[in-house]
């Protein structure tokens, strides 16, 4: 992937673009994929019924176990903390966080780049 040099020969901090740019991309990948695993547990869990009986009045076990993996799948009442759910928009909000951080810092490194050779430019004229 490449490296962030902080023990330079000058002691400068050095970014390897294209290793941010690999982590970025990982960041959207990952993105991606929660925002999937996300909508296929809304798709495929979030539901009253799933076939094992919950609908008998007297089966209360099986109206019982669909509340608990509804609850575990997305939570109860649109709270969906400790849910899957909730997990996977927690991983999603957080790679797009962690891919707008590195965004920010491999800009603000070229920029100081910019500035440090607009700089030598003029002292050169």
């Amino acid at each position: 992937m490449g490296d962030l040099n902080l023990t330079g020969q000058s002691g400068a901090l050095e970014l390897d673009p294209v290793a941010i740019e690999k982590m970025m991309a990982a960041c959207r990948e990952l993105a991606d994929e929660m925002s999937e695993l996300a909508s296929l547990t809304r798709i495929e869990l979030d539901r009253d019924g799933y076939g094992i009986g919950e609908h008998v009045q007297d089966l209360v076990s099986a109206q019982r176990l669909v509340q608990h993996i509804r609850a575990a799948a997305v939570g109860v009442d649109g709270d969906t903390t400790g849910s899957a759910l909730g997990l996977f928009n927690a991983q999603h909000a957080y790679a797009e966080r962690l891919e707008a951080m590195l965004n920010d810092a491999m800009q603000g490194y070229a920029n100081v780049d910019e500035d440090t050779a607009s700089g030598v430019r003029s002292v050169e004229q």
